[in-house]
């Protein structure tokens, strides 16, 4: 994607899409807005709480609140995918809420 600006914490000359073949994070292990966290590794579907609220898909900048690259945006950003199926666009400073 041209405007994948990468995130500076990879401290790379390429982008993610570059390494990885998108822009998104898959919600299976610690992440910085939650180090506690395991993410959705090893969990039944069923037994979530509240799937409204649990991440499972993310734009990958969205773990990165202060990153002075905004990635698609001007500032952290991105659509996040819900244990509900439903998506919703968050900045990175509002996410710290959301069951990771």
């Amino acid at each position: 994607c041209p405007a994948d600006q990468g995130r500076s914490v990879d401290n790379t000359t390429y982008n993610l899409y570059q390494w990885v073949g998108n822009s998104y994070m898959f919600n299976c292990g610690q992440i910085p807005i939650s180090p506690v966290s395991q993410g959705l590794d090893g969990t039944v579907f069923g037994r979530l709480t509240d799937p409204a609220q649990t991440v499972v898909f993310a734009c990958g900048i969205m773990m990165f609140p202060d990153d002075v690259k905004g990635w698609h945006r001007k500032k952290p950003a991105g659509n996040i995918m819900f244990a509900d199926y439903h998506v919703a666009f968050y900045s990175a400073m509002t996410v710290s809420n959301l069951v990771w």
